[in-house]
């Protein structure tokens, strides 16, 4: 499955928006770009469940740097263990 991209508006002052990346096939949880605390100046990532990892943390210059990031880590990345368990279940446990 390709990735699911959504840009939203948040109801802050400086009107920065926020993107949430997602790909259910591989992870049980989003990936969000936005602005870091404190000025606004940057970008940083963060999971809607669980840490950054290594690869992803850190601050962009711009939204569009650390989108591009993400999605080439979501598109490099094998399943996660969560998302397999629960294909393996689902396979074994079919409701006819």
């Amino acid at each position: 499955m390709a990735v699911s991209i959504e840009e939203i508006m948040p109801k802050t002052s400086a009107g920065k928006p926020m993107v949430v990346l997602s790909d259910t096939d591989k992870f049980m949880h989003n990936f969000v770009v936005e602005p870091t605390p404190g000025g606004f100046i940057f970008y940083g990532v963060r999971v809607t469940k669980g840490a950054v990892p290594q690869e992803l943390s850190g601050m962009y210059s711009t939204m569009k740097l650390a989108v591009q990031h993400v999605k080439k880590y979501i598109e490099d990345a094998k399943p996660s263990k969560s998302v397999t368990r629960d294909k393996k279940y689902e396979a074994n446990h079919k409701v006819a």
